[in-house]
Protein backbone atom coordinates (compact mmCIF):
# COMPACT_ATOMS: atom_id res chain seq x y z
CA UNK A 1 0.00 0.00 0.00
CA UNK A 2 1.64 3.17 1.42
CA UNK A 3 5.22 1.50 1.59
CA UNK A 4 4.85 0.23 -2.01
CA UNK A 5 3.75 3.64 -3.17
CA UNK A 6 6.39 5.34 -1.70
CA UNK A 7 8.75 3.17 -2.85
CA UNK A 8 7.62 3.54 -6.06
CA UNK A 9 7.90 7.65 -5.86
CA UNK A 10 11.55 7.24 -4.59
CA UNK A 11 12.66 4.90 -7.35
CA UNK A 12 11.22 7.52 -9.98
CA UNK A 13 12.70 10.24 -8.26
CA UNK A 14 15.97 8.70 -8.01
CA UNK A 15 15.95 8.01 -11.58
CA UNK A 16 14.75 11.55 -12.68
CA UNK A 17 17.82 12.91 -10.47
CA UNK A 18 19.77 10.61 -12.48
CA UNK A 19 18.56 11.52 -15.75
CA UNK A 20 19.12 15.37 -15.05
CA UNK A 21 22.62 14.41 -13.40
CA UNK A 22 23.99 12.49 -16.37
CA UNK A 23 26.68 13.55 -18.51
CA UNK A 24 25.47 14.53 -22.15
CA UNK A 25 27.81 13.87 -25.59
CA UNK A 26 26.75 16.18 -27.77
CA UNK A 27 27.04 19.50 -25.46
CA UNK A 28 30.13 17.91 -24.01
CA UNK A 29 31.55 17.47 -27.75
CA UNK A 30 30.61 20.89 -28.79
CA UNK A 31 32.45 22.34 -25.90
CA UNK A 32 35.13 20.42 -26.78
CA UNK A 33 35.05 21.92 -30.53
CA UNK A 34 34.40 25.47 -29.32
CA UNK A 35 37.35 25.06 -26.97
CA UNK A 36 39.24 24.22 -30.10
CA UNK A 37 38.13 26.92 -32.42
CA UNK A 38 39.53 29.35 -29.81
CA UNK A 39 42.94 27.95 -29.63
CA UNK A 40 43.12 27.98 -33.18
CA UNK A 41 41.76 31.63 -33.22
CA UNK A 42 44.89 32.54 -30.96
CA UNK A 43 47.64 30.59 -33.48
CA UNK A 44 46.44 31.94 -36.13
CA UNK A 45 46.70 35.83 -34.96
CA UNK A 46 50.68 34.06 -33.55
CA UNK A 47 51.22 32.83 -36.88
CA UNK A 48 50.47 35.50 -39.64
CA UNK A 49 53.01 33.67 -42.37
CA UNK A 50 50.20 30.72 -42.70
CA UNK A 51 48.19 30.58 -45.73
CA UNK A 52 45.42 33.41 -46.09
CA UNK A 53 42.66 31.50 -46.51
CA UNK A 54 43.74 29.19 -43.06
CA UNK A 55 44.06 32.82 -41.67
CA UNK A 56 40.80 33.89 -42.59
CA UNK A 57 39.39 30.70 -41.48
CA UNK A 58 40.54 31.11 -38.00
CA UNK A 59 39.58 34.42 -37.13
CA UNK A 60 35.93 33.32 -36.54
CA UNK A 61 37.68 31.16 -33.76
CA UNK A 62 36.48 34.06 -31.77
CA UNK A 63 32.75 32.65 -31.61
CA UNK A 64 34.02 29.76 -29.60
CA UNK A 65 34.11 31.72 -26.71
CA UNK A 66 30.39 32.23 -26.62
CA UNK A 67 29.11 28.96 -27.74
CA UNK A 68 31.34 27.48 -24.63
CA UNK A 69 29.69 30.04 -22.34
CA UNK A 70 26.02 29.32 -23.79
CA UNK A 71 26.46 25.53 -23.69
CA UNK A 72 28.02 25.21 -20.11
CA UNK A 73 25.01 27.51 -18.81
CA UNK A 74 22.90 24.64 -20.45
CA UNK A 75 24.45 21.91 -18.47
CA UNK A 76 25.28 23.37 -15.51
CA UNK A 77 21.66 24.82 -14.94
CA UNK A 78 20.63 21.48 -15.62
CA UNK A 79 22.84 20.01 -13.18
CA UNK A 80 21.51 22.05 -10.50
CA UNK A 81 18.29 22.38 -11.19
CA UNK A 82 18.22 18.08 -10.37
CA UNK A 83 16.67 16.84 -6.92
CA UNK A 84 19.81 15.19 -5.70
CA UNK A 85 22.54 17.87 -6.65
CA UNK A 86 23.62 19.45 -3.51
CA UNK A 87 24.27 23.47 -5.01
CA UNK A 88 26.54 24.90 -2.47
CA UNK A 89 28.61 21.40 -2.23
CA UNK A 90 28.53 21.89 -6.08
CA UNK A 91 29.93 25.34 -6.04
CA UNK A 92 32.67 24.76 -3.49
CA UNK A 93 34.15 21.66 -5.59
CA UNK A 94 34.01 23.98 -8.65
CA UNK A 95 35.94 26.60 -6.69
CA UNK A 96 38.51 24.18 -5.34
CA UNK A 97 38.84 22.33 -8.98
CA UNK A 98 39.56 26.15 -9.99
CA UNK A 99 41.57 27.72 -7.67
CA UNK A 100 44.69 26.38 -7.68
CA UNK A 101 45.58 26.17 -11.16
CA UNK A 102 44.49 30.02 -11.42
CA UNK A 103 46.79 30.98 -8.48
CA UNK A 104 49.58 29.13 -9.54
CA UNK A 105 49.44 30.72 -12.87
CA UNK A 106 49.28 33.99 -11.32
CA UNK A 107 52.27 33.21 -9.03
CA UNK A 108 54.02 32.19 -12.16
CA UNK A 109 53.34 35.53 -14.12
CA UNK A 110 54.17 37.37 -11.29
CA UNK A 111 58.00 35.28 -11.06
CA UNK A 112 58.67 35.66 -14.69
CA UNK A 113 58.27 39.38 -14.83
CA UNK A 114 60.63 39.53 -11.81
CA UNK A 115 63.10 36.99 -13.36
CA UNK A 116 62.29 39.33 -16.83
CA UNK A 117 63.21 42.40 -15.32
CA UNK A 118 66.52 40.87 -13.51
CA UNK A 119 67.89 39.69 -16.73
CA UNK A 120 70.60 42.03 -18.09
CA UNK A 121 69.46 43.75 -21.20
CA UNK A 122 66.23 44.07 -20.67
CA UNK A 123 64.60 47.41 -21.24
CA UNK A 124 60.86 47.27 -20.19
CA UNK A 125 59.26 49.08 -17.44
CA UNK A 126 60.78 47.73 -14.13
CA UNK A 127 58.98 45.09 -11.73
CA UNK A 128 56.65 45.87 -9.30
CA UNK A 129 55.26 43.75 -6.56
CA UNK A 130 51.36 43.69 -7.33
CA UNK A 131 49.51 45.88 -5.16
CA UNK A 132 47.21 44.94 -2.43
CA UNK A 133 44.29 46.23 -4.21
CA UNK A 134 45.58 44.32 -7.21
CA UNK A 135 46.03 40.84 -5.08
CA UNK A 136 42.38 41.25 -3.65
CA UNK A 137 40.31 42.06 -7.11
CA UNK A 138 42.45 38.47 -8.44
CA UNK A 139 41.80 36.47 -5.15
CA UNK A 140 38.07 37.83 -5.82
CA UNK A 141 37.87 37.90 -9.36
CA UNK A 142 36.23 41.47 -9.67
CA UNK A 143 39.13 42.91 -11.50
CA UNK A 144 36.73 44.36 -14.17
CA UNK A 145 34.69 45.92 -11.45
CA UNK A 146 36.68 47.93 -9.91
CA UNK A 147 39.35 48.75 -13.16
CA UNK A 148 42.07 46.93 -12.08
CA UNK A 149 44.12 45.10 -14.87
CA UNK A 150 44.46 41.48 -14.53
CA UNK A 151 47.52 39.85 -14.43
CA UNK A 152 46.83 38.01 -17.91
CA UNK A 153 44.14 39.37 -20.23
CA UNK A 154 42.65 35.12 -19.98
CA UNK A 155 41.51 35.63 -16.54
CA UNK A 156 38.46 37.53 -17.25
CA UNK A 157 37.02 34.30 -19.21
CA UNK A 158 37.82 33.09 -15.31
CA UNK A 159 35.44 36.05 -13.07
CA UNK A 160 32.91 35.34 -15.74
CA UNK A 161 32.68 31.45 -15.00
CA UNK A 162 32.89 32.60 -11.38
CA UNK A 163 30.26 34.89 -11.55
CA UNK A 164 27.78 32.67 -13.44
CA UNK A 165 28.35 29.64 -10.87
CA UNK A 166 27.38 32.04 -7.88
CA UNK A 167 24.36 33.31 -9.73
CA UNK A 168 23.30 29.70 -10.69
CA UNK A 169 23.48 28.34 -7.10
CA UNK A 170 21.63 31.46 -6.19
CA UNK A 171 18.97 30.46 -9.09
CA UNK A 172 19.05 26.96 -7.89
CA UNK A 173 18.51 27.57 -4.15
CA UNK A 174 15.57 29.88 -4.69
CA UNK A 175 13.67 27.78 -7.28
CA UNK A 176 13.94 24.80 -4.67
CA UNK A 177 12.67 26.51 -2.00
CA UNK A 178 9.56 27.80 -4.36
CA UNK A 179 8.64 24.68 -5.40
CA UNK A 180 7.68 25.66 -8.46
CA UNK A 181 7.91 25.06 -12.10
CA UNK A 182 7.78 28.52 -13.44
CA UNK A 183 10.70 29.34 -11.01
CA UNK A 184 12.63 26.45 -12.22
CA UNK A 185 12.07 27.91 -16.30
CA UNK A 186 13.08 30.84 -15.25
CA UNK A 187 16.10 30.37 -13.46
CA UNK A 188 16.92 27.68 -16.64
CA UNK A 189 16.27 30.60 -18.66
CA UNK A 190 17.84 33.38 -16.93
CA UNK A 191 21.37 31.27 -16.73
CA UNK A 192 21.64 30.70 -20.20
CA UNK A 193 20.51 34.25 -21.09
CA UNK A 194 23.38 36.02 -19.27
CA UNK A 195 26.06 33.18 -20.13
CA UNK A 196 25.16 34.05 -23.68
CA UNK A 197 26.10 37.74 -22.76
CA UNK A 198 29.32 37.12 -21.04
Amino acid sequence: GAWREGTVSAAAATTNASAHSARLPLPDALRGAAALAVALFHFGAANQAMPEWLLQALRFGWIGVDAFFVLSGFVIARLLLAADVDAPAFLARRMLRLMPPYLTACLLIVVLDALSAATPGFHGAPFTFPAANTIACHLSYSCALFGINWLSPVFWTLAVEVQFYLLAVLLAVASRASRGIPLRVLALCGIAALASMA
